[in-house]
């Protein structure tokens, strides 16, 4: 799919494991339980997307965009998080959960 306009795709509990995914314009889709484990996102903007309990586990998220997205419990562990907007390695630590979104 790289560089694919999925902006507000509804992609509730969709299977996507190690799907290519990069520079995909995903703004404001709905991924929420999503399975994009092993997933590359890289340069991907998902400003805006529901990620909520979305399976991200060892995805490839450098400089991808994630500014406003919503990633409650999200499996946020083993992530590629260079350069990326709006997640830093610093805030999801080694629980996989970013709790500055969980406010």
């Amino acid at each position: 799919i790289g560089a694919g306009k999925l902006s507000g795709a509804r992609l509730t509990n969709a299977a996507l494991t190690g799907a290519d995914l990069a520079g995909a314009d995903l703004r404001g889709a709905e991924l929420a339980k999503a399975q994009m484990s092993g997933a590359d996102l890289s340069g991907a903007n998902l400003a805006g997307a529901n990620l909520k309990g979305a399976d991200l586990s060892e995805a490839n998220l450098s400089g991808a965009d994630f500014w406003g997205a919503e990633i409650r419990r999200a499996d946020l562990t083993k992530l590629k998080v260079d350069d990326t907007k709006g997640i830093t390695e610093a805030e999801v630590g080694s629980s996989g959960k970013i709790s500055i979104f969980d406010r």
